[in-house]
């Protein structure tokens, strides 16, 4: 499995890979009904994660994909009888184009090596469906997630990806993140949008709006808590603040590893246009 499932918050269940530490969830429900949220990284990850759930005798109501990176779209034999939720719209060619990237990632291929009978999870090749949603008072922006097991929040906005989602439990405080508010990765932009930074600004402005998270889990790196929330909020506009005044000499503590360099220096160079 990724890593354990550890419990981080009452019926929120948390799995990291060793790949990249990204993180697996499982929001579970009363009625033991649960969403499995970016289930990853490799087959046998993937694989050991649907049987550890079916073995704890919860019911899987369906997958949900945060965006439509490779490593948060991903499939497996224990998971194919289930309905996928994502708000981003699968275009043409996406798996394709999605499978050239997660065979050709550094990080993973490594993990493979050293590994052996390892390799990456399947892609999900079914376009997936719209979260069926309510107009649950929520936030604004936030709505309703349409499911019996329990009150789930839902906020789909633009940063990172266009149709990213990002996942909030009322009654425990959690917010699954999905690719922000990382403790190791710097903001990653669309830098295909109009407008990217003011997009994931708006989209920090949103979260930072909550005010009752406890617990939040983003789609790489560790689990935190309110504070540590108030943390990456700042430190992520502190890094696009000084992304747009500095450009590539713009420093963070996060930027221990090349491929995080080569994207920061990427971003950089795509807003100065």
């Amino acid at each position: 499995m990724p890593g354990p499932l550890v419990e981080v918050a009452d019926g929120i269940h948390v799995a990291t890979s060793a790949v990249y530490a990204t993180t697996s969830s499982v929001v579970v429900g009363g009625d033991g009904s649960c969403l499995l949220v970016d289930p990853s990284v490799t087959a046998r990850e993937v694989a050991e994660l649907s049987s550890a759930v079916r073995d704890r005798g919860w019911s899987p109501l369906a997958v949900w994909s945060t965006h439509d990176h490779w490593d948060h779209a991903l499939d497996g034999p224990g998971l194919r009888d289930l309905p996928r939720w994502a708000a981003w719209v699968q275009r043409p060619s996406w798996v394709s184009a999605a499978r050239a990237d997660r065979d050709g990632d550094e990080e993973l291929a490594s993990y493979v090596r050293t590994h052996p009978g390892e390799r990456g999870a399947d892609l999900v090749d079914a376009p997936p469906a719209p979260p069926p949603l309510t107009d649950a008072a929520g936030p604004p922006g936030w709505v309703g997630v349409d499911w019996a097991g329990r009150r789930v929040l839902v906020l789909v906005h633009d940063a990172h990806a266009v149709g990213h989602s990002a996942l909030h439990v009322p009654d425990v405080g959690a917010l699954l993140a999905g690719d922000l508010l990382s403790d190791v990765e710097i903001p990653l932009l669309d830098t295909d949008a109009t407008d990217p930074v003011g997009d994931y600004l708006a989209t920090l402005d949103r979260i930072a709006a909550l005010d009752d998270v406890r617990v939040v889990v983003p789609g790489h790196g560790a689990v935190g808590d309110a504070a540590e929330l108030a943390r990456r909020l700042a430190a992520d506009r502190r890094y696009l603040e000084r992304l747009v005044s500095e450009g590539a000499t713009a420093q963070d503590p996060r930027l221990t590893t090349p491929w995080l360099v080569h994207a920061h220096h990427q971003q950089a160079a795509a807003i100065a246009r």
